[in-house]
């Protein structure tokens, strides 16, 4: 495929991240830009030859066909196959493969021994979930960052629509995130976050155009397409978050604000980081592609299977992720301190800080965003 034919987005829904229009940043000519390949097509194959990963299909011998070293890692949506060439490159050359179900449900990585946390950090991560103070005081400091980025986003679009209840909404919520710091259990903190939660949506709603204003925020299944492409961004933040944590040496399964049980099997940890992202980068995103009238009522479908859910269609997945990337690939200046990189860069930067607070007890601070 030429690179007009990978902007254009055409079938099958097989694409790099860098295949979109957006900012991105400038490597060196001599350093290969590596991208994630997203695989979104029934019975596709992935293989690895002579040095190329090639995405196979039915209807095309070679839907697409990459030089290996610009491949960072590979999203796959529901039944699509590596063959074992390229199961054991992306495991040798420490490249992860995230699994998601066809409706954008994260189900799983595959991660290469290189990635997988070794016994002594993992024994410090079970004793940091032990101690009820310092799990205690991440709980507060990740909940309190998803809020100040939930009030900077609704600021930010009120600062013209100047909604007097979406003013007063912020209002409530600043107040409820100072209340957070008086909070002695997580249940308490948890109470604090649910009702922010509330008047956060409910705000945003209000921010969205008239015909895809929603009451709350709905999910399995969700009721809107607001919610709909809401639900299918974090799941693929999900899986960014996920990785992320890998790659900084941490358990994802073992969380200090979530839980999981064998009962309630869950990336509990990755479900703790990836809070401060949602408004920063998804909720951000779908707002966007609405008021811009990218995402529309027409990119809904019925969920057969669940009476009044509604899906994102294909051309909907398309829509959300192509604002997903866009997003992630966005050069951002002083959200770490003396740090400079990409949204996707940034997540990475934080994981690695969240194993420090982890590991060696050092704060744990939130990205900034004014």
């Amino acid at each position: 495929m030429n690179s007009n034919e990978l902007m254009s987005l055409r079938e099958p829904f097989c694409f790099l991240e860098d295949s979109f229009e957006g900012a991105s940043e400038s490597p060196s000519r001599n350093v290969p830009v590596v991208k994630t390949l997203y695989v979104n097509h029934m019975g596709a194959l992935i293989r690895r030859s002579q040095g190329r990963i090639i995405v196979e299909t039915e209807a095309d011998e070679n839907s697409l066909d990459f030089p290996e070293e610009h491949i960072r890692s590979i999203v796959v949506f529901g039944a699509t196959a590596l063959t074992s060439g390229a199961r054991d490159w992306a495991l040798r050359e420490g490249k992860d493969v995230h699994y998601l179900s066809y409706r954008g449900s994260y189900l799983g990585s595959l991660s290469s021994a290189h990635s997988i946390a070794r016994g002594d950090r993992l024994r410090q991560q079970l004793s940091f979930c032990q101690d009820a103070h310092r799990s205690l005081e991440l709980s507060r400091e990740i909940l309190r960052s998803k809020v100040h980025h939930q009030i900077t986003l609704l600021r930010r679009y009120n600062y013209r629509e100047k909604s007097r209840t979406i003013e007063r909404n912020i209002e409530a919520m600043v107040d409820m995130c100072g209340d957070m710091r008086l909070a002695t259990t997580k249940q308490e903190l948890m109470g604090f976050e649910g009702s922010c939660a509330r008047v956060y949506f409910h705000s945003l709603s209000r921010l969205a155009p008239e015909e895809l204003r929603f009451e709350k925020r709905t999910r399995r299944p969700p009721l809107d397409i607001f919610n709909a492409a809401l639900s299918y961004g974090y799941a693929i933040l999900l899986a960014e978050a996920t990785s992320a944590l890998i790659s900084a040496g941490l358990e994802p399964g073992l969380g200090v604000l979530h839980t999981a049980n064998s009962q309630n099997p869950r990336l509990s940890l990755a479900l703790d980081f990836v809070e401060e992202f949602r408004p920063y980068v998804v909720d951000l995103v779908v707002l966007q592609l609405t008021r811009r009238n990218y995402l529309t009522n027409d990119h809904g479908e019925a969920w057969a299977s669940k009476p009044g859910g509604v899906l994102l269609n294909r051309e909907g997945k398309r829509v959300v992720l192509n604002g997903y990337e866009n997003r992630m690939i966005q050069v951002q200046k002083g959200a770490i301190p003396a740090f400079s990189g990409s949204v996707r860069r940034i997540i990475y930067r934080q994981a690695e800080r969240l194993m420090l607070n982890i590991t060696e007890s050092e704060p744990y601070r939130r990205i900034l965003w004014r």
